[in-house]
C-alpha cells in the first residue's frame, strides 16, 4: 500500500472509532430505555404477540434457525475475505510482477473496444481481447525483452499510475538510441501514447485472463466508505447478538412475571433449578402434620434431560376438599409460582412471626413533647411491660411522647441498665423489642394460672 493509502486507512479507523463510540452510546441508551419499558409492563401485549410468533416458528424451524446463523457467518466471512482480497490487488509500483501473478482493477475504458479511428488495430477484427472498465485482470511476469511482440498487452507505470495498453510498434536500437522502444496505444484511443515505453518501465503482461465487473466491488472496498462499511459490519456481527440476547432474557423475565412461558425454555430451566434448591434446602423445616398445604413424598429430583421437578402436594382447591393428592411436574413458570406460593404459605404458618423493624434515621431521638406514629407502638408495648413489671407505669396510647410516656421510658431504661433520659432512641427501642415478647409470655402465664 502506498503512503496515501495508509493515511486513508488510518483516517478511516479514527472515524470508525468515533462513529462506533457514538452509535454504541445510542444503542446502549435505547436498550436501557427498552428494558425499562419491558419491566414496567408497557410492552406486555407486544411481547405476548411476539412470543406467540416465536413459538410457532420454533415448531420445526430449528434447522432453519441454524441455517440462518450459518448463512450469516458465511456472508461475513465472504465480505471479510473480499475486503482482504481488495487490499491485496494493488501492484507495487516499485517492482515488476514476479513468478506469482497479481490482480489489478481496470479503471479506464481505453481498452474497452476497437475504435474505428485507431489505425493500428481498428481494422483487425482478429484482435478481440479487449478489457472493460472494472474488469479484474490477471497480470503475469514479463517475458524477456526480445520475447515481447506486437499486439501484446502490457502494464507499465507513468507518474505512479499503472496503464494497460497494447504494443502497436517496436523500434529497435539505432544511432538515435541504444535501447529498444515500444510504442503503446489503447484500442479505444485514436492516437498512441505520448512517449515510447522502455522495457524497464513495464511491470507485467496481460494474457487474456479477466473477471468481468468484479472490480467495481473491489474499488468500493478500497475506498474510505468501504473501509467503514466493513468495520461497521464486523462490529454489528458481534454487538447485535449480545444486545438481542440481553433483551431476550429481559423479555423472558417479564413473560414469566405475567405468567407466560414455554416448556423447556432457558427461563423455565432456571426457575426449575431455583425451585429445586429452595425445596431441598428448606422442606425439612416444615412439620408435615401442620403444613397441610404442602406434603412432600420424597426429596426433589432434577432430571437433567427434562428438567422436571416431581413434587406431590395437596393444593388449596378442589383436590384439597376431596382429600386427593396430585403429582405435579414443575417445568414451567406458572406451575413454579403455584408450588412456590403453596410452599411459602405453609412455611409462613409454622415459622416465627415476621419481626417489626422501626425505621429511624441515624442518631434520631424522639424527645418529650414530640408526636410520632411509632409512639403508639411504644406506648402499647410499655402497657404490656407494665403488666409484667409493676415498677413501669402504663401510659395512654396517644402518639405523643407526653410526661407519662417519658416517665415509663425512664423507668424501663433504669431496669435495662440504660441512661434514664425518658427519650426514644434506637438503643431503647432494641431493648423494648427484646423485652416485649418476654413480658407478653409472663402476662399470658399469669392469666392461665388465674384461670
Amino acid at each position: 500500500m502506498a503512503g496515501f493509502d495508509v493515511y486513508v486507512l488510518v483516517l478511516c479507523v479514527i472515524v470508525f472509532l468515533l462513529l462506533t463510540a457514538t452509535l454504541g452510546y445510542g444503542i446502549w441508551y435505547i436498550t436501557k430505555l427498552t428494558i425499562k419499558l419491558i419491566r414496567a409492563g408497557q410492552e406486555d401485549e407486544k411481547l405476548k404477540t411476539e412470543y406467540d410468533k416465536y413459538l410457532k416458528k420454533q415448531k420445526g424451524n430449528k434447522a432453519l434457525s441454524i441455517l440462518d446463523r450459518v448463512v450469516s457467518l458465511c456472508l461475513f466471512v465472504v465480505v471479510l475475505g473480499a475486503f482482504v482480497f481488495a487490499l491485496c490487488t494493488n501492484v507495487n509500483g516499485d517492482r515488476k510482477v514476479g513468478d506469482t501473478p497479481v490482480l489489478q482493477v481496470v479503471q479506464s475504458g481505453s481498452m474497452a473496444y476497437r475504435s474505428e479511428y485507431n489505425n493500428k488495430v481498428g481494422n483487425k477484427p482478429e484482435i478481440d481481447n479487449q478489457i472493460q472498465v472494472f474488469d479484474l485482470i490477471v497480470i503475469h511476469k514479463l517475458p524477456s525483452e526480445q520475447d515481447l511482440k506486437l499486439y501484446d498487452i502490457v502494464v507499465y507505470e507513468v507518474e505512479n499510475t499503472l496503464i494497460a495498453h497494447r504494443i502497436v510498434g517496436i523500434e529497435e536500437p539505432n544511432d538515435k538510441h541504444s535501447e529498444r522502444y515500444f510504442l503503446l496505444q489503447g484500442d479505444a484511443v485514436a492516437n498512441p501514447d505520448r512517449f515510447p515505453v522502455k522495457y524497464e518501465q513495464m511491470k507485467g503482461i496481460y494474457r487474456n485472463q479477466r473477471i468481468p465487473f468484479v472490480g467495481s466491488l473491489i474499488m468500493f472496498l478500497q475506498s474510505p466508505a468501504g473501509y467503514l462499511c466493513i468495520l461497521l459490519i464486523a462490529v454489528g456481527i458481534f454487538v447485535t447478538p449480545a444486545v438481542e440476547k440481553r433483551l431476550w432474557a429481559i423479555k423472558m423475565e417479564r413473560l414469566a412475571v405475567v405468567g407466560i412461558s414455554a416448556d423447556a425454555t432457558a427461563e423455565d430451566k432456571r426457575l426449575t433449578k431455583d425451585l429445586c434448591q429452595k425445596v431441598n434446602l428448606t422442606m425439612d423445616k416444615i412439620p408435615t402434620q401442620k403444613a397441610t398445604a404442602y406434603k412432600p413424598v420424597a426429596r426433589v429430583n432434577l432430571d437433567g434431560k427434562a428438567l422436571n421437578v416431581h413434587v406431590k402436594f395437596v393444593a388449596n382447591d378442589k383436590l384439597a376438599k376431596s382429600g386427593k393428592q396430585s403429582n405435579v411436574s414443575v417445568a414451567d413458570s406458572r406451575t413454579h409460582r403455584r408450588v412456590s406460593q403453596e410452599y411459602d404459605q405453609a412455611y409462613t404458618r409454622v415459622a416465627p412471626a415476621e419481626p417489626l423493624q422501626l425505621i429511624l434515621n441515624p442518631n434520631q431521638t424522639l424527645t418529650e413533647g414530640e408526636e410520632h406514629p411509632y409512639l403508639y407502638l411504644v406506648q402499647v408495648m410499655l402497657q404490656a411491660l407494665s403488666a409484667a413489671y409493676r415498677s413501669i407505669p402504663a401510659p395512654a396510647a396517644t402518639g405523643v411522647l407526653d410526661s407519662d410516656t417519658a416517665q415509663a421510658l425512664a423507668d424501663f431504661q433504669y431496669l435495662s441498665g440504660l441512661s434514664q433520659t425518658g427519650q426514644l432512641d434506637k438503643i431503647t427501642w432494641k431493648h423494648l423489642a427484646l423485652q416485649y415478647p418476654l413480658a407478653v409470655n409472663i402476662a399470658q402465664s399469669q392469666n392461665r394460672r388465674n384461670f
